[in-house]
């Protein structure tokens, strides 16, 4: 092999390796993420409500996404979100739960998923790379949409500027992500009869929420320093709605007190305690869309509860004691001046009474015959005194 063929070579084999050197340095090996919509398109009529889910898929396996966030729009002269689902959200962990402007046609959220979210497992047909459900409705008239409008130039649903998907590699490096957009379309005019799919999907939902669990918890710098409650239930069908709050006694009362205690409802936690000195039984109850809820109980331990001054009061069961025992006093003094009463009416009643002639004559008869025998009486003893008079002499 001659110089000049070896020369060749030697910078074909360089010119090669230069351009793997040059692409490894320009190509981005992060993984890339893309979010979807499904259904993607379709066509309604004026009154239907219908469901959109927001999924995620991992487009190469290597690394996985931890945290999302997301801004979207849509045309809110066209529909109205009347709900957003994250009953089967892959998020467990919401840092912003969905927000809903339906003056501005928004919504956001942000979430995170704990070890990462590395893609749907092969065969799995099922809907474990969703973020969430929006429930869009369809008002009965449009504003400025003319009657001619079709799907191409109808209702447009997409990602915003902002939107992001951080990777699990623990520095939060931003994976590379492609974003679809959903066409649909409404008729001007009401074809057929409108659908609801959602009320189809919360009919069919009769599964409470799942299990979780209450913590208490005091901060310095929450609540300026008093105690409260953190707690996140999951509903996997329809999502959680609402939680209600009481604080109350074993009895349902509010503690020393006769009040019985009320359900407070808040949207999510955490939640400050009234009872500051932690003798209440602390009662959450997680309630989904559906209606279906699940309890939890909690009671703070002795060790963190802090000192109780001891209040001279009387409990409800000393209360109703004395109430009763009262009332038996009263009973008895009644029965006893009604028995004196009639005791007194008995004897005027025989005071007033004529006396009988029958009895009359017996008493009369009586007195006579009590007469004669003390006439015996001191005749018989004269004799006796004589006698004694004779003896003297």
């Amino acid at each position: 092999m001659n110089n000049s063929i070896k020369n060749r070579i030697i910078r074909l084999l360089k010119a090669f390796f230069a351009c793997i050197v040059i692409f490894a340095v320009s190509f981005d090996f992060s993984m890339a993420a893309h979010l979807y919509f499904s259904p993607s398109s379709g066509e309604y009529v004026p009154g239907d409500s219908f469901v959109v889910s927001i999924n995620l898929e991992n487009e190469i396996g290597e690394e996985c996404v931890n945290a999302i966030e997301a801004y979207i729009k849509f045309p809110q002269n066209r529909l109205i979100v009347s709900n957003f689902s994250i009953g089967e959200s892959l998020i467990s962990l919401w840092i912003q739960k969905p927000k809903i402007d339906n003056d501005n046609g928004t919504i956001s959220f942000i979430g995170g998923v704990p070890g990462g979210y590395c893609g749907k497992v092969a065969g799995d047909p099922g809907s474990s790379n969703m973020l969430g459900r929006i429930i869009f409705k369809a008002p009965g008239f449009s504003v400025g949409i003319k009657d001619d409008s079709s799907p191409e130039e109808g209702i447009k649903i997409y990602f915003e500027e902002g939107t992001r998907a951080l990777l699990n590699d623990g520095e939060g490096t931003q994976a590379s992500l492609t974003m679809d957009i959903a066409s649909f379309s409404v008729s001007k005019v009401a074809s057929r009869q409108a659908t609801n799919e959602w009320n189809a999907i919360v009919k069919s939902d009769a599964e409470p929420p799942e299990p979780f669990t209450v913590e208490i918890r005091k901060e310095k710098d929450v609540f300026e320093g008093k105690f409260f409650i953190v707690f996140n239930a999951i509903d996997k069908q329809t999502g959680i709605d609402h939680y209600e709050i009481m604080e109350s006694d074993r009895g349902g009362y509010k503690v020393n007190s006769q009040n019985k205690a009320p359900w407070i409802i808040v949207q999510n936690g955490p939640y400050l305690l009234t009872d500051q000195t932690l003798q209440s039984v602390i009662k959450v109850k997680a309630m989904d869309k559906a209606g279906n809820e699940r309890t939890v109980e909690y009671e703070a331990p002795q060790n963190i509860r802090p000192p109780v001054v001891v209040k001279k009061t009387l409990s409800r069961n000393y209360i109703y004691g004395g109430v009763i025992f009262g009332l038996i006093l009263l009973v008895l003094l009644l029965i006893f001046v009604y028995k004196k009463l009639m005791k007194k009416n008995s004897n005027l009643t025989d005071k007033n009474l004529p006396e009988d002639d029958g009895n009359k004559e017996e008493v009369e008869n009586k007195e006579e015959n009590r007469s004669i025998a003390n006439d015996n009486l001191t005749s018989e003893e004269a004799p006796e005194s004589e006698k004694d008079k004779n003896k003297l002499r």
